[in-house]
């Protein structure tokens, strides 16, 4: 259950890592409700009371914020609430267990209280240790004395994971799942570009950025334009012909790398052991950090927006370009063309026309021949 629910957090919510990491099961709230429809006058049909369904996340990145001081809460529906509710039940019950295993006796007031103040998402080893170290007060009969060094413990961050060990669950939690990239690679993952992806699926949905900030716990909308500057406007159905017109040329320049004649003129060309970025076999581009990103299966393509990447003037960017071009299409035929899955590469495909467009440009300062005439991206 755990793995599911973590993952299911940072997919729907977009929180980092610090923040579910920082959840305690006292964060699930279901006892609030919203008033019965104010406009009805008649006491006997009044329609039932709404359960407000919420969990109380703690705010990150605040300044001079203290462990829990801040939150903002998050509204859920019921099939999601019960999940996270299912979670922390099972954790609740994983502490009686090992409570009992260390022979201790609460009484049910101090055990709620304790229970309450879980994380979410524990880290049952510190929890073990706690109640090991609390073992020499309770033989010594100072029991008043443990139980309050217990409580202190539980209320405090003691017993939550680390926003590290919260990415090494997520990525573990994929391998379980058994996802895959787009080349058959295990799926490389972590909470940052799971909050990049659903900041861009907010923006790809029209929404503005006061209400993506909010929504993604920014505290200003100016790191909400990281969503929202790249996103290009339209789907792309595009050949050779069209990617090098003048029309194209208005798109948004997505790409940001620098355009280079070979390998041997570019930054780090001179190691292309840990710097050669490759298309289906075929070197491509070199990237200026030695591929230090850790995007692993996604490059190429996540490359292309990249400052670093430095595309090949005869790298293969058409083949990239038809690719993508195809797979769009499919998905837009089963999908439609406004679905978000649809649009998921739009701005790379912008930004790898950006490339074809500059290619197309260095050539002509060279005079050398553009792509082959006819040559075109097939749908």
């Amino acid at each position: 259950m755990e793995p599911f629910s973590l993952s299911l957090f940072h997919i729907a919510t977009g929180r980092r890592p610090s923040q579910s990491a920082n959840l305690k099961c006292k964060d699930l709230d279901e006892g609030r409700a919203l008033d019965p429809d104010s406009t009805s006058k008649s006491d006997d049909h009044k329609a039932p009371t709404e359960t407000l369904l919420l969990m109380h996340v703690p705010r990150s990145k605040q300044h001079a914020a203290t462990f829990r001081d801040e939150f903002r809460s998050v509204q859920w529906s019921p099939e999601f609430f019960a999940v996270f509710r299912m979670q922390q039940r099972m954790v609740q019950r994983g502490f009686e267990s090992l409570l009992a295993s260390h022979d201790w006796a609460l009484q049910a007031q101090d055990l709620l209280a304790l229970q309450a103040d879980l994380p979410i998402f524990p880290d049952w080893k510190r929890i073990s240790t706690s109640l090991e170290a609390l073992a020499p007060l309770r033989h010594d009969g100072q029991h008043g004395q443990a139980l309050q060094d217990l409580r202190a413990a539980a209320a405090g961050a003691q017993w939550h994971h680390s926003g590290q060990k919260i990415t090494i669950l997520l990525q573990a939690a994929v391998k379980v799942a058994g996802s895959v990239s787009r080349t058959g690679e295990p799926l490389s993952i972590n909470a940052l570009r799971l909050r990049h992806t659903k900041g861009t699926d907010l923006a790809r949905e029209g929404l503005g950025r006061d209400i993506i900030a909010w929504l993604l716990d920014h505290s200003t909308v100016e790191s909400v334009k990281v969503y929202t500057d790249n996103l290009p406007e339209h789907a792309i159905p595009a050949n050779t012909a069209m990617a090098l017109s003048p029309t194209m040329r208005n798109l948004a320049q997505l790409f940001r790398g620098q355009i280079v004649d070979t390998e041997a003129d570019a930054l780090a060309g001179d190691d292309p052991r840990s710097s050669r970025i490759h298309f289906k076999g075929k070197g491509t581009a070199t990237c200026g950090t030695r591929k230090q990103c850790g995007m692993g299966s996604r490059i190429p393509l996540c490359c292309y927006e990249c400052d670093h990447f430095q595309p090949w003037l005869e790298g293969p960017h058409l083949d990239v370009l038809s690719e993508l071009l195809t797979e769009r299409h499919q998905r837009e035929a089963t999908l439609g063309k406004d679905h978000r899955v649809t649009k998921a590469a739009d701005s790379t495909i912008v930004a790898i026309i950006n490339v074809i467009q500059k290619c197309e440009v260095r050539r002509q300062e060279l005079s050398i021949p553009k792509y082959p005439e006819g040559a075109e991206v097939r749908l």
